[in-house]
């Protein structure tokens, strides 16, 4: 499947631009969790159409570490990626 996770830049101090695509119309859960696997955000969770997406997150209330981005299509777990916040 074409399902794809990317984030940029990693480590980043402010923002951080995710981009994901889907092969077919789905619903799609985006969420960043912090080292201890606790949510510190829902970016999406709707239904999205075919296509390439990118989202700017704001890491403005997060300390320094290390997160996961999470992103589900579907039923299925797709992608897990590690986000450092590094100011």
């Amino acid at each position: 499947s074409s399902e794809i996770l990317r984030i940029s830049p990693n480590p980043c101090n402010m923002a951080a631009k995710i981009q994901f695509s889907i092969s077919h119309k789905d619903y799609v859960v985006l969420k960043i969790f912090d080292i201890s696997g606790s949510e510190v955000a829902t970016i999406f969770n709707r239904e999205f159409n075919p296509g390439s997406y990118s989202y700017i997150y704001h890491a403005t209330g997060l300390a320094n570490g290390v997160y996961f981005v999470s992103l589900k299509i579907g039923n299925n777990l797709c992608k897990n990626k590690k986000l450092i916040i590094l100011r």
